[in-house]
């Protein structure tokens, strides 16, 4: 029963259990805002950065870009009006920036018929840990480890 106890899974996962009150997150706010270059205020102009910061505004949402490719989002992209707020323009270091602001709950709407997954404003800093065998111990491989795995790691990323 004891060596049950003691072995490296079971202890990581303690580990984990207890400190998990530790984990911080971070609050990402405007979630449904988006700003875009524009190189004038063009009707053209405009429509194209439009779709464009709707589809920052996705990607904020759900946190992948492959959320673009589902065809329900696809269909919106090209009538990105329908969701908008409101728009306006800044000038942000000698450049135009369109600003939209879109309706967040038919933006959560959009992605729960889609069938995406809906990220809060709350986001974990630490989205994933990496436990490797180490020699003969259970290391939990971290952001801010100087090992060489986390190199590699990066590195592959």
């Amino acid at each position: 029963m004891l060596k049950f106890l003691l072995k490296p899974s079971l202890i990581a996962f303690l580990y984990c259990l207890f400190t998990i009150n530790s984990v911080n997150a971070v609050e990402v706010s405007k979630l449904d805002e988006a700003n875009v270059p524009v190189s004038s205020r063009a009707i053209a102009e405009r429509d194209k950065a439009l779709k464009s910061a709707l589809e920052q505004v996705i990607i904020k949402n759900t946190g992948t870009a492959r959320s673009l490719d589902n065809s329900l989002i696809q269909s919106q992209l090209s009538n990105p009006d329908t969701l908008l707020s409101q728009y306006g323009y800044i000038e942000q270091n000698g450049q135009l920036l369109l600003t939209a602001s879109f309706e967040h709950r038919r933006i959560v709407a959009l992605l729960r018929q889609a069938q995406l997954p809906v990220w809060g404003t709350q986001r974990p800093l630490t989205l994933f840990w990496v436990a490797m065998p180490g020699d003969g111990d259970t290391m939990i491989l971290g952001d801010s480890s100087a090992l060489a795995e986390r190199k590699l790691f990066s590195d592959f990323s």
